[in-house]
C-alpha cells in the first residue's frame, strides 16, 4: 500500500514542478508566439523561405518526441508558408499539435516563424504548449547558429 501513496507524491510532485503559471497552466491548453511576449517571441530567421523551412523541419526532427505530421507545408494566399508537428509528451503520451507558420518579411531579409501549440485533450495543459514552443525556439535557435 506504501507503493500507491509513493506514486501518488511523486505524480504530484512532477505536476507541481511542470506548471509555470497556475492562473494559466489549468484552465488553457493552447499557447502562441506573440511579438509582445516576454519568452514566446516569434523567430526571426535571416534566410529565404525554403533554407528556413528546412531549417525548421531539421530542428524539429532532432526534438524528441517530435515529428512531421504532414509531409507537404501549406502554402496560405499571403505566400507564407504552415508546417504541422506533432509534438507526444513522455509521461502521458498525450499528443499536441504545433504549427509553424513562416511569413517572408517585406524587405527580403528572411522570414519570421511564427508558432502555436494546441493540446488535443484535456481544459488546461499544465504549461506543456508553452515548454512546446519554447523547446522548438531554442532548437531554431540552436540550429541558426550551427549547434
Amino acid at each position: 500500500m506504501w507503493w500507491v501513496l509513493a506514486g501518488v507524491v511523486l505524480v504530484t510532485l512532477y505536476i507541481f514542478s511542470h506548471v509555470d503559471d497556475w492562473g494559466r497552466d489549468l484552465t488553457t491548453n493552447f499557447a502562441r508566439t506573440d511579438a509582445e511576449s516576454d519568452d514566446l517571441r516569434p523567430a526571426r530567421i535571416a534566410l529565404p523561405l525554403e533554407p528556413a523551412a528546412e531549417l525548421i523541419r531539421r530542428a524539429a526532427g532532432k526534438l524528441p518526441g517530435w515529428e512531421l505530421a504532414e509531409p507537404q507545408m501549406q502554402q496560405l494566399d499571403d505566400g507564407s508558408q504552415e508546417w504541422h508537428f506533432v509534438r507526444t509528451t513522455r509521461l502521458m503520451r498525450y499528443k499536441d499539435d504545433v504549427h509553424v507558420r513562416l511569413e517572408p518579411i517585406a524587405d527580403g531579409s528572411g522570414v519570421i516563424a511564427h508558432i502555436r501549440s494546441r493540446s488535443r485533450i484535456g481544459k488546461g495543459d499544465l504549461g506543456q504548449n508553452p515548454r512546446n514552443i519554447r523547446e522548438l525556439l531554442a532548437r531554431i535557435e540552436a540550429e541558426s547558429s550551427g549547434s
